[in-house]
């Protein structure tokens, strides 16, 4: 079962960078060495998951000319997971400093 998911997981994020890929291109015209550099600096961002789908989910809109909803089946449940984790790790972090705090 572990190997089935790994090839789902891995399958879903190659069509996802050539969605992105696809959809940079047809939005500023960058070729794909280029497109790849920007996709891992903007994935580094701290919204930056949720950049990159758009720009797939542009890609496969426009570029595949995929149904909208075909193209965000495919591009946002990475950004979603992403929002989630960033969210709780935001809130924990916020918790955690509070319980840190030096009393006087």
């Amino acid at each position: 079962m572990k190997i089935l998911m790994f090839v789902v997981y891995f399958a879903l994020g190659i069509a996802q960078i050539a969605a992105y890929l696809q959809g940079i291109y047809l939005w500023l015209g960058i070729g794909n060495v280029l497109g790849i550099i920007i996709f891992f600096v903007t994935a580094g961002l701290p919204f930056g998951a949720v950049i990159d789908a758009f720009i797939g989910f542009y890609g496969a809109y426009k570029g595949w000319q995929w149904e909208w909803w075909q193209a965000g089946l495919l591009t946002f449940p990475f950004a979603i997971v992403g929002l989630f984790i960033g969210s709780v790790g935001g809130i924990v972090d916020w918790f955690g400093a509070r319980g840190q705090r030096v009393k006087m």
